[in-house]
């Protein structure tokens, strides 16, 4: 057992190391969205009236997991164009906004108790944003590897190997955003 933690931690380390400029660009996009969400939702004149939707379980996670595959799939989609980087970056950017802006208006809408709103946010957070920066990294590197096989025409071999990655990224990618929807029924939040 001690052996396959120490694997699984060697693979991790160097998934981070060979990837840490994708992953810095990823947060950097993220965090700027989040901070720009949270200063919108802080300005806005009148946030919204929240109407508690009266969902049962199956229903709130189909659709946080509907609508966090579609904004994977719009990520992947774009991963496989040879100019989905800004996309790519903008679609980040406007999840970050759109995430913090939720979380600031949960926080703000519910009087009784922040501990508990605190809490039950972070589940579906802690997922969406696994999943995001899963698949991102994965479309960025297929992105920029069909750029650079359209402007040099070399690389061939390797195109498949980003494909692969970009399924595999996407395959991952999904399966925390259904437990992030799992989270959200959990806690009877309803962020999407």
């Amino acid at each position: 057992m001690k052996e396959v933690v120490l694997i699984l931690k060697r693979k991790i380390f160097a998934y981070l190391s060979n990837n840490k400029y994708m992953l810095l660009i990823i947060f950097t996009a993220l965090s700027a969205g989040a901070i720009s969400g949270s200063f919108g939702a802080m300005r806005a004149e009148t946030l919204g009236t929240a109407q508690p939707l009266i969902l049962d379980n199956n229903e709130i996670v189909m659709m946080s997991f509907l609508e966090n595959l579609k904004f994977l799939g719009w990520i992947a989609l774009w991963g496989l164009n040879a100019i989905g980087f800004p996309v790519i970056i903008y679609l980040l950017y406007s999840k970050g906004a759109y995430l913090s802006a939720a979380i600031y208006s949960i926080l703000i809408l519910e009087n009784e108790n922040q501990f508990i709103a605190v809490i039950s946010i972070i589940p579906y957070f802690i997922c969406t944003v696994i999943s995001a920066v899963i698949l991102s990294q994965g479309s960025l590197s297929c992105s920029f590897a069909i750029g650079k096989n359209v402007i040099f025409g070399k690389n061939r071999r390797k195109m498949s190997s980003n494909i692969i990655k970009l399924s595999v990224s996407f395959i991952i990618a999904a399966i925390f955003a259904l437990l992030g929807g799992f989270g959200e029924a959990l806690f009877k939040v309803n962020i999407t």
